[in-house]
């Protein structure tokens, strides 16, 4: 059963919810009674939130990454609903769904990461400390955006906080690669 979960996972459900999330990108960009500088933190938060999609599913399917624990696929489903549920409230503008469904997506990849369940670096106490850390951060900035004031389009609240954690996690995918590839074996 795990396997077949895990096949799921990895070659049907994230690159479909890579499409899911471009398809809402694209709705909006072709959309001729959206006025795009209206919606541009919408627009900016699905392309980065596509390009994470999309690249780490193709990094999984590289490097037959996709977890072996059945505690971590079921998080992986819930991860992937959520991301769903986040692309298709951005595009209706349902901002406290989106909001809702962030902080899920977050605090489902901290879990993970605490928990030792992410394939990524599961053995490195350092990898899964930053890793989880920063999407607990990526939770907590969410949050603290109700914060400020009202002026602040709540559209910013989804793109702040993925404009800023997608590249921090990126920058410590990288470094713990080449880390992993520079240890002596």
């Amino acid at each position: 059963m795990k396997e077949r979960i895990s096949f799921i996972c990895q070659q049907l459900l994230w690159p479909a919810t890579a499409g899911n999330v471009i398809w809402s990108l694209l709705s909006i960009l072709i959309d001729p009674n959206i006025r795009i500088e209206c919606r541009c933190p919408d627009v900016i938060a699905l392309l980065v939130l596509g390009f994470y999609m999309s690249f780490n599913w193709t990094r999984r399917v590289h490097f037959g990454k996709n977890g072996e624990n059945l505690y971590f696929l079921l998080l992986d489903l819930a991860h992937i609903i959520c991301v769903c549920v986040l692309a298709i409230s951005i595009y209706y503008q349902s901002y406290g769904l989106s909001e809702a469904s962030l902080i899920t997506i977050f605090v489902i990849a901290s879990t993970t990461h605490f928990a030792g369940l992410a394939p990524a670096n599961p053995n490195d106490s350092r990898a899964r400390y930053f890793f989880g850390t920063l999407n607990a951060l990526g939770a907590i900035l969410v949050f603290l955006w109700d914060f400020l004031p009202p002026p602040v389009s709540p559209s910013w609240e989804i793109a702040a906080p993925l404009l800023t954690i997608v590249p921090a996690w990126l920058f410590l995918v990288r470094y713990f690669a080449r880390k992993s590839q520079s240890a002596p074996r």
